[in-house]
């Protein structure tokens, strides 16, 4: 599981309203802690119901669709990892999420199934160009296994239910195989979209163009100043491409960047 079980909050919580009955006087504050503790009660037992913790991490690990997210590197180099060289110039996979419409999601579904990169090791060379960690872009296979270790503990393990991706081998290689067929960006350079310096688009405009070429509208998320950061692109059980939950979009303005990309970051 991800987070406590309720009984154990609600033992904490017990401790600590005996401990606060005994040191706080006043009345109007004790109501004010007893208000305060009922509605953390009331918050732990209706995320449970749900069957997500706090962390959007789900109790059970049934699933709903997968979401490929996909980076694009430039704009992670800029804010997150100060990349040395040049970053690729097409966006690399991050992971393959189960996720849930209700916005939880299952993880760390199998402790015992650990990562080992000689079941994946046909697939090493695109691994390397399309899954890399830009964390190590400058020596990719530095870093590869721990990534690739961290997307499947927390995500693959509760993707098996799709017969595919049932396998270390099964998900990445699936997962690499849908990024090649749902490729972003020569859907968008189709319809005039380029990665630019200057150029900014309409948020509606940079799903439709992805549509137009795919059928399905994928989640767009950006950074703080408005520059493309995640494109991803989701699919139920059977591997059929659905459009993406809208809340899967963050974007705050309403025009985008997709910076392009620099010879040194």
């Amino acid at each position: 599981t991800c987070a406590l079980p309720i009984s154990h909050i609600i033992l904490t919580v017990a401790f600590v309203f005996l401990y606060v009955l005994v040191s706080i006087p006043d009345f109007v504050a004790m109501k004010t802690f007893l208000l305060a503790v009922a509605t953390a009660v009331a918050v732990a037992q209706a995320a449970q119901l749900r069957g997500i913790s706090s962390s959007g991490c789900s109790y059970s690990s049934d699933f709903d669709y997968i979401m490929l997210t996909e980076q694009w590197p430039q704009t992670e180099c800029d804010d997150t990892f100060h990349c040395s060289v040049k970053p690729p110039n097409f966006f690399t996979i991050h992971g393959a999420w189960p996720n849930n419409f209700d916005g939880s999601y299952p993880c760390n579904c199998d402790s015992s199934d650990e990562f080992d990169p000689s079941k994946v090791s046909s697939l090493h060379s695109e691994l390397v160009e399309y899954w890399p960690s830009l964390q190590c872009i400058s020596d990719p296979d530095s870093c590869l296994d721990s990534f690739l270790s961290h997307e499947w503990s927390k995500h693959g393990t509760c993707a098996r239910e799709i017969s595919a991706m049932s396998t270390q081998l099964g998900y990445f290689s699936t997962a690499l195989a849908l990024r090649e067929k749902y490729e972003i960006l020569p859907a968008l350079a189709k319809q005039g979209i380029y990665p630019s310096s200057s150029k900014w688009y309409s948020k509606s405009s940079v799903s439709t163009a992805f549509k137009s070429e795919h059928g399905t509208y994928p989640a767009l998320q950006c950074d703080s100043s408005g520059y493309i950061s995640i494109m991803a692109v989701c699919f139920a059980k059977n591997l059929t491409a659905i459009d993406c939950p809208s809340d899967n979009s963050n974007c705050n303005s309403d025009s985008v960047l997709l910076p392009d990309r620099k010879s040194v970051v």
